[in-house]
């Protein structure tokens, strides 16, 4: 019987299965299909999940006390390397010019060719947003009109921290070395340069963050490199000096005049919002991981206690059941997935009735972890371990 022109669907009826795609190289996707490729790089990420916890903030900690220079190629930044650039400040840039040059000069040589051309292109020949309908031949006028009109941040007595700035600064090379953008070479070389020197500009602390990208932060860095009057510059001790000085110390000859696109490339991104979120994501992982760890030093007190308490009462001969019972070692089960915490609740002196109480992992700890007594007592000895609670 049909219901507005449609047909009751059987209830045997099933939508054919469409075929999932498979890289060769990707372990999630099962079905044959080898010319889709994975950009979300799943099988990556699947391996990255297969870590210890502990190893993992161990190794990202060792990462930041020990890198001595930074060398970014676009795709293999780490949260360590972002946090060493922003809390160290011996640590160098390296470009490696050899992976990512080429790629880099292909994108701006094909911007090139495309303005020559004459072809429309969006922040290129055109405005932006809703003035995207008009358009232009004077592509470097746009770029620098494109700076001028973002720099619209109010910056008082609280700036967004240096830190934070030169991590910015760190993670927008580091996406602009893709060869996505169209810009040049030597734009990110000055880049590099102004981090190496421990100069960074002064960003308004609130502004855009995250919203069409982080346009109006940006805008001040790339208000350095092209020497704009109203940008300021802080040195690492503090001082506040000119773009123009800021670039002469840097070994800048002279400021950058913004080419085709290379506007648009500096400030149409994330990074100020990505650097934060580094930073922040580095000292989340080694406070979980401190919280792990004094759960397990409180439960060796509480076993230490239980031990004592038991050899006083044998010598007195005190009846156990009446004194709250402490946790015991084998009480105490931390695996792979889950916590299972036993202990025994006495409602009241007398009474002997005991509770067994499963608290799953997300709802003690966002981290997981393969913490057990024996595991532990293992990494105690560890000089790896002491020296990351020294740090």
């Amino acid at each position: 019987m049909a219901t507005n022109g449609f047909g009751r669907p059987n209830k045997h009826f099933r939508p054919p299965a469409l075929p999932l795609p498979k890289d060769t190289t990707n372990l999630i996707c099962l079905s044959e299909n080898s010319h889709v490729s994975t950009p979300l790089h799943w099988k990556k990420a699947a391996e990255a999940m297969q870590c210890n916890h502990f190893d993992e903030v161990c190794s990202m900690v060792s990462q930041f006390a020990q890198v001595q220079t930074v060398d970014i190629q676009g795709t293999t930044l780490t949260v360590g390397q972002v946090t060493a650039i922003a809390r160290r400040g011996e640590v160098k840039v390296n470009l490696n010019e050899a992976v990512a040059c080429e790629r880099v000069a292909k994108s701006a040589n094909w911007v090139a060719e495309h303005v020559s051309r004459g072809t429309d292109t969006y922040g290129v020949t055109t405005g932006f947003g809703a003035t995207s309908h008009r358009r232009t031949n004077k592509t470097s006028d746009l770029q620098t009109e494109l700076i001028r009109f973002l720099n619209a941040g109010v910056i008082g007595r609280e700036n967004l921290p240096s830190s934070y700035t030169k991590a910015a600064m760190l993670v927008r090379t580091n996406t602009l070395m893709q060869g996505f953008s169209g810009i040049r070479w030597e734009v990110l070389e000055g880049m590099a340069k102004l981090m190496n020197t421990n100069l960074t500009p002064k960003l308004p602390l609130r502004g855009t963050i995250t919203a069409s990208g982080d346009l109006v932060p940006l805008s001040y860095i790339a208000g350095l490199l092209t020497g704009r009057h109203n940008s300021k510059v802080l040195t690492s001790e503090g001082e506040e000096i000119t773009a123009m000085e800021a670039l002469t110390r840097a070994g800048i000859s002279a400021p950058f005049e913004l080419q085709a696109k290379e506007g648009l490339a500096l400030v149409n991104g994330t990074a100020v919002g990505s650097a934060v979120a580094a930073t922040v994501c580095f000292d989340a992982n080694i406070l979980a991981l401190l919280s792990e760890l004094w759960v397990m030093v409180d439960s060796e007190s509480k076993v230490w206690m239980k031990r004592q308490r038991m050899s006083i009462e044998a010598v007195r001969g005190v009846e156990r059941h009446s004194f709250p019972v402490a946790m015991d070692s084998s009480d105490i089960t931390l695996m792979r997935g889950f916590y299972s915490v036993i202990y025994y609740n006495f409602t009241t002196f007398r009474s002997k009735r005991c509770f067994v109480q499963r608290i799953q992992p997300d709802e003690v700890f966002p981290f997981q972890s393969d913490l057990e007594p024996a595991y532990l007592k293992n990494y105690w000895k560890k000089e790896q371990f002491s020296r990351f609670l020294r740090w």
